[in-house]
């Protein structure tokens, strides 16, 4: 194994660590949103490991497909929906988040599919994390507010390091360009900053409303 197979092997054992975790933690508190959203870079690292170690194709094809799936419409959409129960209380039943979920998948499932409109997912996606970028920067100043401080901070790093790896994908999507060891790696670190400091943030803003 070379140097940057095995850098690579361990950011997704890193990621698959983190997310696993969180999604276990969210999926027990209720939070049935987060915790299938947390799932997918999950997977995601676990597919890459996979095509990584063995050079499993169809690994790597599922790893492709999670990412898509989080950064098109997953994160911006579910992520939003899932933090809300920490701003504004909602808290969907099990059966309405699945069916949440489904429309979501469906949606990208279109998106994915219809080559003709990749201006149209990029419009869209470019639009939902526009409007996701301003609900965190909401989020982190609730955080400021209560007096998490490091957790607010965290937040707005968690906006900049997400929204410099969509940029990045969509450089090297309009350029037909595969994507290099330092991108990958940076973007692999992102996406395990960006679920371990949302984690966080929505459990601390969460306990002080429990305690309210």
């Amino acid at each position: 194994m070379d140097t940057q197979t095995f850098g690579l092997a361990m950011a997704a054992v890193l990621l698959v660590a983190t997310s696993g975790m969180s999604a276990f933690a969210l999926g027990r508190q209720g939070n049935h949103l987060l915790a299938a959203l947390w799932l997918l870079p999950c997977l995601s690292g676990m597919s890459y490991l996979l095509f990584g170690l063995y050079g499993i194709l169809i690994a790597l094809d599922i790893s492709r497909l999670c990412d898509e799936i989080l950064m098109v419409l997953g994160m911006p959409i579910v992520a939003t929906a899932g933090l809300m129960a920490a701003t504004h209380g909602y808290k969907p039943s099990k059966r309405a988040s699945t069916v949440f979920l489904v429309a979501v998948l469906a949606a990208v499932a279109l998106l994915e599919l219809a080559d003709s409109v990749f201006r149209v997912k990029q419009a869209l996606s470019s639009a939902m994390w526009l409007a996701f970028s301003i609900y965190l920067w909401y989020f982190a100043r609730r955080l400021a507010h209560v007096g998490e401080f490091a957790h607010a901070a965290g937040i707005v790093a968690a906006v900049l390091s997400a929204q410099a790896v969509l940029v990045a994908r969509n450089l090297q999507g309009m350029a037909g360009i595969g994507a290099s060891f330092s991108f990958q790696l940076f973007e692999i670190l992102a996406c395990t900053f960006v679920c371990a400091q949302m984690f966080l943030a929505y459990r601390a803003l969460e306990q002080l409303n429990e305690r309210a």
